[in-house]
């Protein structure tokens, strides 16, 4: 479930950071500043997410270990 919302968060940030160069190129600065804005929100959830998961999974190893010791 991580894994997906991670993949999610990665496609939305890299979406609105090509609308944003458009926006930059065709419109300017101010239009294109919402989308960086929410560019990196999601670089920032996606960050979170990929430590969340990383996290998670070393547990679940740590886990597995212990069960066979």
């Amino acid at each position: 479930m991580l894994r997906i919302l991670e993949i999610s968060w990665l496609i939305i940030a890299l979406a609105t950071g090509s609308i944003s160069v458009y926006q930059f190129f065709t419109d300017g600065w101010q239009a294109a500043i919402w989308m960086l804005a929410i560019t990196g929100i999601a670089l920032l959830m996606y960050t979170v997410r990929k430590k969340q998961r990383i996290r998670m999974d070393q547990h679940q190893q740590e886990q597995d270990v212990s069960k066979y010791h």
